[in-house]
C-alpha cells in the first residue's frame, strides 16, 4: 500500500502479502505509527473504493475519529493526487529495477520489485524540492540534514567486510576478505549510512555498515555465477 500526504506530498510504502482489508488496516497503522514521531496526527483518509470501503477499514477510522471520504466509482481523477505519485513512483521502481537486471542479468529479477518501490519511495521523499526542503522536512517541521550521497544504484554489487574482519580479528592470508551482495536500499531501522544487503550466496539480507559499493556495475563481468 502507497498512502500520499496531500499537504507534503510525503509518501509511505508498506509491502503487503496480499489485498485484504486487514492488509490495508496495517499500511494505515504503520502510517499513522510514523507520523506520530513527528507529532502529527492523521484526521482525514480520502481514497478510491474496494478494500477501503470496507466494514474493517472503515470501523478502523471510526475508532481514531478520522474521516473517510471516497472518490466516485471509476472516477480515479478524483483522486488525482495519489494516483499521479503511485503511477510515478511505480514508474521510477520500474526503471531502477530494469537497469539493475540489464547490468546484472546473473543476479538481479523481478523478484526484488519490492525493494525497488521501497528506495524509489526513500529518494522522493528525501530529496529537496523547489523550496528547498524535501518532503518529509516539510510534513515533519523539522529541518535536518539528509545526505543523499548515502543512496546508491539500485541492485548495485556491494563487497561486505568478512564478520570477522569487521570485529578486529585476523583470518588466514589466502582467504577473501569480503563477500558480494545486492544493494536494496537503505536500512529503514538503522542510520541512512546503513544500507541493506542480500548475499548471493546465503539470500539473507541484513544491514551492513563496512561495505564497498560498485556504483557502476563495473565488477558484475567477473561475479558470474553457476
Amino acid at each position: 500500500t502507497l498512502l500520499v500526504d496531500h499537504a507534503s506530498r510525503l509518501l509511505h510504502f508498506t509491502p503487503h502479502i496480499s489485498t485484504g482489508a486487514k492488509e490495508a488496516i496495517l499500511a494505515k497503522h504503520q502510517f499513522e505509527l510514523f507520523a506520530s514521531g513527528f507529532n502529527r496526527q492523521i484526521k482525514r483518509y480520502h481514497a478510491d473504493n474496494g478494500i477501503f470501503a470496507t466494514k474493517l477499514f472503515r470501523e478502523s477510522c471510526t475508532r481514531n475519529k478520522q474521516q473517510l471520504s471516497f472518490c466516485g466509482v471509476d472516477a480515479h481523477h478524483q483522486n488525482g493526487i495519489a494516483e499521479r505519485h503511485i503511477r510515478s513512483i511505480t514508474e521510477r521502481a520500474c526503471t531502477m529495477l530494469i537497469h539493475a537486471m540489464i547490468s546484472w542479468p546473473d543476479i538481479i529479477t523481478e523478484h526484488l520489485w519490492p525493494y525497488a518501490l521501497r528506495l524509489a519511495v526513500d529518494l522522493h521523499n528525501l530529496t529537496p524540492g523547489l523550496s528547498g526542503f524535501s518532503r518529509e522536512e516539510v510534513f515533519s517541521g523539522v529541518k535536518r540534514p539528509n545526505k543523499l550521497s548515502d543512496f546508491h544504484p539500485f541492485g548495485c554489487p556491494v563487497f561486505v567486510l568478512d564478520p570477522t574482519l569487521q570485529q578486529g580479528h585476523k583470518i588466514p592470508r589466502w582467504k577473501p576478505r569480503s563477500r558480494v551482495s545486492i544493494y536494496l536500499g537503505r536500512s529503514p531501522e538503522h542510520a541512512s549510512s546503513v544500507p541493506l544487503v542480500l548475499s548471493t550466496t546465503t539470500g539473507l539480507i541484513s544491514p551492513q555498515f563496512h561495505v564497498v559499493f560498485d556504483d557502476n556495475f563495473t565488477t558484475t563481468s567477473c561475479l558470474h555465477m553457476n
